[in-house]
């Protein structure tokens, strides 16, 4: 066998089997139902919905709606063909279990650029691994694991220097769920010159235009901007950072808290909530800014330290939760790439990441209907989650503040 073929070989059990031990360890948990269920607080059933209508001809934005972008659609159709809800719902968990394993291998060829010859590859994949078996069932039972391959493969290329392709990864992101859109200024950093950023730029937008244009035709831009126009709408929700002060008045003080179900979520429902929300995207450009312009100020260590490209786009993506108004346990696997490639030199806020992906299993699903009828146990996980997230933000902004600024001859070509 040829160098390339064994090093592929290599990669993909550095990769896949310490995966493969999780999934099976977490199958034979959960077939006995402890401490929950495999489909336990699921949006599958929702999602395969989707996929029969999808199948049937309708058309999404307009015969019905959806609140997720078009790249998200085929993920659902794909299952849906089966003739049996059981099965249809085995076969999208697969799906997603492929694309937690080619996430997987992104992360590991990414140690393999970022630490040649150093053999980190086996201990990064053990690490996503963990960090995967540490969130749980979640991975599976959303479809999230698309969004964890786009912003893996998106760290693999630009580590290894290819930031137009990363961006064309980051830009079919935005297509399944908006958010990886944030990591694309770090890209714009790390181009350099104006040519290759301009590249860079024009390559995230084709790839995350594209998958919108036959929505657009079908259905109408009033009808595709309801999508975005529904995001904007929602409410603060119960589990989101900015709902912390709240539920940790009502769990130390016994301030009262008014719980509402809206847009499929449970959410604070009170004039402090409603305020928090349209004060979400102010803090969210803000917090995002800030770490873009330390990102800025340290750019001659980001291009010629691969290793600190991760730890930038940890902090990224912690700044987008932490001061979303919308956080779902199934976001926190967006960061099992950066902080499994972050963790070797950055440990700190890796391991808050960590702990914060235990605590959200130990929350969701098995006490989530707990936590919502907000029993003080459950109540008290998710405030430490999102304390361990918060914590994790601010040790990744303190690791980006002491990288050391590289001289202009270390930059590379």
């Amino acid at each position: 066998m040829s160098p390339e073929p064994r090093r592929a070989a290599r990669l993909a059990a550095a990769a896949l089997l310490p995966l493969a031990a999780v999934a099976l360890v977490l199958g034979l948990l959960l077939g006995a139902r402890r401490p929950y269920g495999l489909d336990d607080v699921s949006d599958v059933g929702l999602y395969l919905q989707y996929g029969v209508r999808l199948l049937a001809g309708q058309r999404p934005y307009l015969d019905f709606a959806v609140e997720y972008p078009p790249l998200a659609l085929p993920l659902f159709a794909l299952p849906a063909l089966a003739a049996r809800a059981a099965v249809a719902t085995r076969l999208f968990q697969a799906e997603m279990l492929a694309l937690l394993g080619a996430a997987a291998v992104a992360t590991v060829a990414a140690a393999g650029r970022i630490w040649p010859g150093a053999g980190r590859e086996r201990a990064v994949g053990l690490l996503f691994a963990g960090l995967a078996a540490a969130l749980g069932a979640v991975l599976v039972n959303r479809y999230d694991a698309a969004v964890t391959l786009a912003v893996a493969a998106a760290l693999w290329l630009s580590v290894a220097g290819r930031h137009t392709a990363a961006a064309a990864w980051l830009g079919a992101g935005f297509a399944l769920k908006l958010a990886p859109a944030v990591l694309l200024p770090l890209l714009l950093v790390l181009a350099g010159s104006r040519r290759p950023a301009v590249r860079t730029l024009l390559a995230f937008a084709a790839a995350a235009a594209l998958p919108f244009v036959a929505p657009l035709v079908r259905a109408g831009p009033e009808a595709l901007g309801a999508l975005f126009a529904y995001h904007l709408a929602r409410p603060l929700q119960l589990e989101s950072l900015l709902a912390t002060p709240a539920l940790a008045g009502h769990l130390l003080l016994g301030t009262p808290l008014a719980v509402a179900s809206t847009y499929g979520s449970q959410n604070l429902a009170s004039a402090a909530g409603d305020l928090l929300a349209r004060a979400s995207g102010p803090l969210a450009l803000l917090a995002v800014g800030a770490t873009l312009a330390l990102a800025w100020r340290r750019r001659e260590a980001l291009r010629a330290r691969p290793e600190a490209v991760p730890l930038a786009a940890l902090a990224l993506l912690l700044a987008l939760l932490a001061t979303g108004k919308v956080l779902s346990p199934q976001y926190l696997g967006w960061l099992l790439a950066p902080a499994a490639l972050a963790l070797p030199r950055f440990r700190a806020p890796g391991l808050a990441v960590a702990a914060a992906l235990l605590l959200t299993h130990l929350e969701f699903p098995a006490r989530y209907w707990a936590f919502v009828a907000l029993r003080p146990d459950a109540v008290a996980l998710v405030v430490a989650r999102n304390a361990a997230l918060a914590l994790a933000f601010g040790l990744s902004l303190a690791a980006l503040w002491r990288l050391p600024a590289a001289p202009a001859a270390g930059r590379p070509g």
